[in-house]
């Protein structure tokens, strides 16, 4: 990859440099941790939300991926409570438990919220 340097810096040829380019930004997006979202076995992207105690699958449609965050195009809300732990085995309709701060994790999933 050959790059032009707006501004002149002293290189050496065969240096290495490490870059980051930003080809999109999303103003306002819904984004969850990578941890939210699976394929299942009919390899669709999918998420669990949390629903009056319930699990409840979701097919989601995802854009941009960065630092462990995910863009959810399609399929949630924003602040809809998205089950990011202890997700792999959950079933639709499952039922779950959070467990009250300061009590210990011995719930099998743990909920954060759909972000802006």
């Amino acid at each position: 990859v050959e790059a032009r340097v707006q501004e002149p810096v002293e290189l050496i040829a065969g240096q290495f440099a490490r870059v980051q380019v930003v080809l999109k930004t999303v103003a306002d997006a819904i984004v969850v941790p990578e941890s939210a979202v699976l394929v299942n076995a009919k390899g669709l992207q999918v998420l669990f939300v949390l629903d009056e105690g319930k699990a409840r699958q979701r097919q989601v449609q995802t854009g941009i991926e960065h630092k462990h965050k995910v863009q959810i195009v399609e399929g949630l809300a924003e602040g809809e409570p998205v089950i990011v732990a202890g997700n792999e085995q959950l079933t639709d309709g499952a039922p779950v438990r959070i467990p009250e701060p300061g009590k210990g994790a011995k719930a099998p999933a743990k909920a954060g919220k759909a972000a802006k």
